[in-house]
């Protein structure tokens, strides 16, 4: 990309414009967000069971009676994305990240049982830290 080479009195124009335009953005997106969580929720009345590690579970008992539920499913094609390692280093951002839940209220969000995946994954990440 090459860039134009203008004087200070341009550069100041240029930027007080798009600072403005930045700002109507920023607007904008605060409005989309806000109609985003004022979406209505749907009923879920239809009685899901999931088979785990503890046996044949509904939606509701996953929850542990919790306000959040995390759940991650990775779908690919191991013909053609990814290797092993590719797939355990992508589940070790995701364990490490996102499912250790540091980020989430203390206690109000349940998780499935984390696969083998996860468990290679936190090594992978220690090898790279050096902490194995």
């Amino acid at each position: 990309m090459e860039h134009n080479v203008v004087s200070h009195k341009d550069w100041v124009a240029a930027r007080t414009k798009f600072l403005a335009d930045e700002k109507e953005f920023t607007k904008e997106r605060d409005r989309m967000s806000q109609a985003r969580r004022e979406l209505p929720w749907e009923l879920v009345d239809k009685e899901y069971a999931f088979e785990g590690t503890g046996g044949k579970r509904t939606l509701a008992e996953l929850f542990d009676g919790r306000n959040q539920l995390v759940i991650y499913h990775a779908m690919f094609n191991p013909a053609t994305a990814f290797t092993t390692d590719d797939v355990d280093r992508g589940l070790a951002v995701l364990c490490v990240l996102v499912l250790d839940g540091r980020h989430r209220q203390p206690g109000d969000s349940s998780q499935p049982p984390r696969r083998h995946g996860c468990r290679r994954g936190h090594r992978a990440v220690q090898e790279v830290r050096g902490l194995s």
